[in-house]
């Protein structure tokens, strides 16, 4: 009827190297990093979909000595429903829709109440795709939107729009984003309209045009929300079941918010090969 995952662990573990006699402030006091939760899923529910529901929990412990007795864990919540299917009858339509929602406290802030700051952020993706053979070449498309408030916070990452913005810039998930948590969060302040298109040629060659719009959620003091738009392009060659190859060029256009005032914004732009290997 249903199937379940599960996962429990550490993801930083700084556990005290110093007695509780040396002093009140010992230089590596006890600020593990625990991640636990689950999901649980069924296909049982929707006619040829899946319908899935998680939680997940991120606890930063507060130290075993504080410097202030009075701080304590900060506890990060993800949780959230996910529903993926075909359309039926059209043969090769897909679609998938997302929410996810924050809960937890942070109360490891030297600034907090007696309740401490709660996580209240939240987040949706939504997309369709395409996927049929076209004149005996395999074709496809997609379309995808995806929106998060400016203090949506997430456990890790998700998925990474685009080849310069998701990957390599200062300003997508690569590094840290600009919402009000500070966390390392594909859809946190983000606003993404992602649409693309691809087809096989031949069997073993992909040609994939993907096209991205960018905007925050809320104004981070620039001239504006528009953060810009990219276009990639990537060419793929299908060497076996498990390894491929691919060399792409991508090119991403600053928005108002990104611009430097005064100062002209160049396009940033990308050639790049890759190697990927299935194990």
């Amino acid at each position: 009827m249903a199937k379940f995952q599960g996962i429990a662990g550490k993801i930083a573990d700084n556990a005290s190297q110093t007695s509780l006699l040396a002093g009140p402030n010992p230089a590596n006091s006890n600020s593990d990093t625990d991640v636990w939760g689950g999901e649980i899923n069924t296909d049982k529910v929707i006619p040829a979909g899946n319908l899935a529901a998680y939680y997940y929990t991120k606890q930063i412990k507060k130290q075993a000595i504080p410097v202030n007795p009075t701080l304590g864990n900060n506890t990060l919540i993800v949780y959230g429903a996910r529903l993926t299917g075909d359309v039926k009858p059209l043969a090769g339509l897909s679609y998938k829709a997302e929410f996810l929602a924050n809960g937890g406290r942070n109360n490891s802030l030297a600034t907090a109440t007696a309740d401490g700051p709660g996580y209240n952020g939240d987040a949706y993706f939504l997309g369709v795709n395409f996927g049929h053979d076209l004149a005996a070449m395999p074709a496809r498309a997609h379309l995808e939107y995806g929106r998060g408030t400016d203090n949506f916070a997430a456990i890790a990452p998700s998925a990474r729009f685009g080849l310069i913005w998701g990957e390599q810039t200062t300003t997508g998930p690569s590094t840290i984003n600009p919402g009000k948590n500070g966390t390392v969060a594909s859809l946190s302040n983000l606003k993404v309209l992602d649409a693309g298109v691809g087809i096989n040629p031949i069997a073993k060659l992909g040609v994939d045009l993907n096209w991205y719009r960018f905007q925050y959620a809320a104004y981070t003091g620039g001239l504006g929300t528009s953060a810009g738009d990219e276009l990639d392009l990537i060419l793929s060659w299908k060497h076996s079941d498990n390894v491929s190859f691919e060399v792409n060029a991508a090119e991403f256009r600053a928005g108002q918010a990104l611009d430097n005032v005064g100062v002209p914004t160049n396009s940033i732009t990308r050639l790049g090969a890759d190697v990927k290997i299935k194990f």
